[in-house]
């Protein structure tokens, strides 16, 4: 739904539209937004300009994330210290071991702390989590290794077996008391279950086989991808194990004097653990994590971080000033006298198809009229149609000057779209409007949603924007862009529409303000 009044200029100060250096609608203009006319400003921002937000943008990216880091480990943490301050209680005879259930509150910290310290974990961090599930694969694999050990120890201590006896399993069971039994049961069940996932995080380590536009390093599952894996695995490998403590907890209480070795302590310890262990992955699932995210992002941001945040993910690590360097070089226009209606029909760079890289020319940031945001799914020829009359347009109002536009299939080099790609914020910020063909496919196709996020981002308004419908009436455009949900957006490659959500969900936490966003400008900008 459209946004009110009020939430419009809430809407607007996250976007960041206010960092717009062009004329931007007033609060008390909001209202009528639906009447402002495209504007050719003449005040688009200039290199230092552009500078100046994308070093604003990390900046305000770095210190969120300071923040964030420093509340979920400081969080997590205490848990821990409350913990050793416990066991020097009890050393010091100043606490009774029993009532803590001691070995149970370790246990419970420790779901807890997994879970804080992964929330710290950003999909776009992709060295830490390679290096998460390296540790985890190993940790894993350790556990699961004096885990059977102990299962071991437990069947070869057997007096019957010490003494040269048969070795085959009924016989080496047979001799053990009850509480024996259900100890070895308890630990060849976890070891099956930490085997289980150790294997299951082996795919966050395979080499990359193909190559994505964004990939982010040379391993074959994307960041975002090999994040969803260790949380999946956490949950299944806490959740498993709680029942298996628990269960065995009972299990060896009605057991009686049969298990002489399990006290009451180990009991009360067991089945604390289990419980926690049983309760805390609840909060693991993707949509309650993500949401627990967003609630922590909207109360450690400050104004415009959060899409600050957004836009500095998107440029990864790459160095401001080189990455302004490297636009600037790489930015260029092509006149609409050039475009012809082949141009829409394809982008899979047939032989058949023109070189029209060659027909643009390098252009200085502002320079270029129009930023073209298109969706190669929709109709070629009404796209170009659309397009041609707005040029026509554009040029019956500027004494026939002939509009130039940024294109993606002309001006981005296809040799080297990688480098190309990642100076999108650069590049919508050198365009002086955006124009948005928009038709059935336009919400569905995730660079799009990213090239109308970042260039209000980087300094356009509202009004230098036009959503011109393809294929369909405006009401029929306002009914569709009205529930754009980003997280049902595609890509050609899946690896890049990992990167972009990861990207996202880097700066709002989730996908909730980031639609709202979204819906508001498609709504309120739709053109006839």
């Amino acid at each position: 739904m459209p946004a009110t009044p009020n939430s419009t200029q809430s809407l607007e100060m996250k976007i960041g539209v206010s960092n717009a250096i062009s004329t931007s609608p007033s609060p008390s203009d909001l209202e009528n937004q639906e009447n402002l006319p495209l504007r050719d400003s003449t005040t688009t921002l200039g290199p230092g300009e552009v500078e100046r937000i994308l070093e604003e943008a990390a900046k305000s990216a770095h210190k969120l994330r300071f923040r964030l880091t420093v509340l979920l480990t400081s969080v997590a943490t205490l848990p821990m210290v409350v913990g050793n301050v416990m066991y020097y209680l009890i050393e010091f005879n100043l606490l009774d071991p029993f009532d803590v259930g001691q070995g149970g509150y370790y246990g419970s910290c420790i779901a807890v702390f997994g879970f804080l310290m992964l929330l710290a974990v950003m999909p776009t961090d992709g060295k830490v989590i390679r290096a998460l599930s390296f540790v985890a694969i190993s940790s894993l694999g350790l556990v699961a290794g004096a885990g059977l050990g102990l299962v071991l120890a437990a069947l070869l201590g057997n007096p019957s077996i010490s003494q040269g006896g048969d070795k085959t399993p009924v016989n080496l069971c047979k001799d053990m008391d009850v509480g024996c039994k259900l100890l070895v049961a308890k630990w060849t069940a976890l070891t099956i279950a930490f085997i289980g996932g150790s294997l299951s995080m082996i795919p966050n380590l395979r080499r990359h086989e193909g190559r994505s536009d964004l990939a982010d390093s040379a391993f074959k599952s994307p960041a975002r991808d090999a994040l969803t894996r260790i949380w999946n695995n956490a949950r299944v490998c806490i959740f498993i194990s709680g029942w298996v403590y628990l269960i065995s907890a009972i299990a060896l209480s009605v057991a009686g004097d049969d298990a002489p070795h399990y006290t009451e302590e180990a009991c009360v310890a067991d089945v604390t653990m289990g419980a926690a262990w049983i309760v805390v992955p609840v909060f693991y699932s993707e949509s309650r994590r993500k949401l627990i995210m967003a609630f922590l992002q909207a109360m450690n941001a400050k104004g415009e971080e959060t899409s600050a945040a957004t836009v500095a993910a998107l440029l990864g690590s790459n160095d401001v000033k080189s990455s302004l360097k490297t636009a600037k070089s790489k930015f260029r226009a092509l006149s609409m006298s050039d475009l012809r209606a082949e141009d829409f029909a394809t982008n899979d760079g047939s032989e058949n198809e023109r070189d029209l890289f060659n027909l643009t020319k390098p252009t200085k940031l502002g320079a270029c009229h129009a930023f073209v945001s298109h969706s190669w799914s929709d109709d070629g020829l009404k796209k170009y149609q659309v397009l041609s009359a707005w040029a026509r347009d554009y040029a019956s109002k500027h004494n026939g000057n002939v509009p130039t536009i940024w294109f993606d299939k002309a001006c981005i080099d296809q040799d080297d779209i990688e480098s190309n790609l990642l100076c999108l914020p650069v590049f919508t910020s050198g365009c002086k409007n955006l124009l948005i063909l928009a038709g059935n496919s336009y919400v569905s196709r995730l660079w799009c949603i990213m090239e109308v996020f970042v260039f209000l981002r980087m300094g356009g308004s509202l009004d230098r924007i036009q959503v011109l419908p393809v294929g369909m009436s405006v009401a029929e455009a306002k009914s569709t862009f009205s529930n754009v949900d980003v997280s049902q957006s595609t890509c050609y490659k899946e690896n890049d529409r990992q990167k972009l959500m990861a990207i996202i969900e880097t700066g709002f936490g989730d996908f909730y303000e980031f639609n709202e966003l979204l819906r508001h400008v498609f709504v309120q900008r739709v053109r006839g």
